[in-house]
């Protein structure tokens, strides 16, 4: 049983490793896009204290022709750690390039990719 941990473990962090890199190959194809989502995550100003719902993730950041967003109605608000916030948009890159995916508890962070 130990030898197989041993295997496998290792296997799993190369693919989590390998489908990172491709969710950011996916969205280097629009670097606007990853201004914008390094931008919004990033938070300057503001510590790690991204809150959802609030008015700065529902503004978003604009990029050249990429807009990034997080709506919410989430009750009590959720805290979403930065890092949290890129690895998120990261899925959405890698899935569609644009679009909305629901996360955070029951689903009611929406994360938004789009074209403006």
């Amino acid at each position: 049983m130990k030898l197989s941990a041993l295997i496998i473990l290792p296997l799993a962090a190369t693919a989590t490793a390998l489908s990172d890199a491709h969710n950011w190959q996916v969205c280097n194809k629009y670097p606007g896009m990853i201004r914008a989502i390094d931008k919004l995550c990033e938070n300057k100003g503001r510590g790690d204290t991204l809150m959802v719902p609030s008015p700065y993730l529902h503004i978003g950041q604009r990029e050249g022709s990429v807009l990034a967003k997080v709506q919410g109605r989430c009750k009590p608000p959720q805290w979403l750690p930065g890092g949290y916030c890129g690895i998120n948009f990261r899925k959405i890159c890698a899935t569609s390039r644009w679009g909305s995916m629901k996360f955070g508890r029951n689903g009611c962070q929406t994360f938004i990719l789009r074209k403006v």
